[in-house]
C-alpha cells in the first residue's frame, strides 16, 4: 500500500500563516457576532471544550454552555454519570464509544445537544458502520452527531454519507497529542481544515455539515486563523478551555 509523505513546504498550520488586514466597517471588537447555531442549538461563541477525561465533567460542561461555548462530556464514565446534571440545561454535547447500547444512545440523544463519536482514527471501516447506526438511533431527536477525528476529504465523504452532521478536524496537531510522535500520523491543522471544508462543498449535496477543527489551537489568533480557513467552531485548549471565551 503506497503512502504519502507531506512536508512542511507542501502544507500548513496554524505557525506557517498570517491573515492579511482589509478595510472594515467594525469600530470595536465588541461589535463583532462570533455566535453559530450546530443544528438548533445556539452558541454564543464558536468554541468547544475537549472530550478529556481531564478536561470536561459535568461542571466543565455546565460552565463552558454557561458562558456562551459547549463542552462535550468526556466518555470514560457509565452513562448514568454522563447523563447528571449537564443534560437539559445549557448547550452540552456527551461523547460516546463503541459499546452503548441504542437505548442509551438513544436516552442521550433526547437530552443533549451533541453526540459525539469520539474516536482517535475516524477513517476506519467499523467508525463508518458506527456513524450509520448512530445517525438512525437518533433520527428521532434534535441533537446532532459529530464524529472524529479526521484530516482527509476522503474520510469527510464517507462519514457525510453515513450520516454525520459535524465533522472533527485533526489528527497529531494538538500541544497535548502524543499521535504523531507515538505513531508517525497526522496532518497539519490549516491544510486538514482546508481539505475538508472542500470535501463538505463538493459532498455536502445541501445538507449543513459543521466543521470543528480540533488540536493546535493556543490563542484567540489561531481560532481566527482556523475560522478562516473554514472552521465553524474549534476545541479550546485542554490546560484551560475557557481561555477563549
Amino acid at each position: 500500500m503506497y503512502n504519502k509523505f507531506y512536508t512542511r513546504e507542501e502544507t500548513l498550520t496554524y505557525d506557517d500563516v498570517l491573515l492579511v488586514p482589509r478595510r472594515t466597517s467594525i469600530r470595536s471588537r465588541q461589535d463583532v457576532d462570533l455566535s453559530i447555531n450546530i443544528g438548533t442549538t445556539y452558541m454564543k461563541y464558536p468554541v468547544m471544550s475537549a472530550a478529556m477525561d481531564t478536561v470536561t465533567g459535568t461542571a466543565m460542561a455546565i460552565t463552558m454552555g454557561n458562558v456562551g461555548g459547549m463542552g462535550i462530556v468526556h466518555r470514560f464514565q457509565s452513562v448514568e454519570d454522563r447523563m447528571s446534571g449537564a443534560a437539559n440545561g445549557p448547550p452540552c454535547g456527551v461523547a460516546v464509544g463503541m459499546d452503548e447500547t441504542d437505548k442509551e444512545i438513544e436516552s442521550l440523544g433526547h437530552l443533549f445537544d451533541v453526540v459525539a463519536l469520539d474516536v482517535a482514527h475516524a477513517h476506519a471501516d467499523y467508525v463508518v458502520e458506527r456513524t450509520k447506526h448512530l445517525s438512525e438511533v437518533l433520527a428521532g431527536s434534535q441533537c446532532q452527531l459529530m464524529v472524529g477525528n479526521l484530516v482527509t476529504r476522503e474520510a469527510a465523504w464517507e462519514l457525510i454519507e453515513a450520516g454525520a452532521d459535524i465533522l472533527k478536524v485533526g489528527i497529531g496537531g494538538g500541544s497535548a497529542c502524543s499521535t504523531r510522535i507515538v505513531t508517525g500520523m497526522g496532518y497539519p491543522n490549516v491544510s486538514a481544515i482546508i481539505d475538508v471544508r472542500n470535501a463538505i462543498k463538493d459532498h455536502a449535496y445541501g445538507k449543513h455539515i459543521t466543521l470543528v477543527a480540533d488540536g493546535g489551537i493556543r490563542n484567540s489568533g489561531d481560532v481566527a486563523k482556523a475560522i478562516a480557513a473554514g472552521a465553524d467552531c474549534v476545541i479550546s485548549p485542554a490546560n484551560n478551555p475557557a481561555v477563549l471565551i
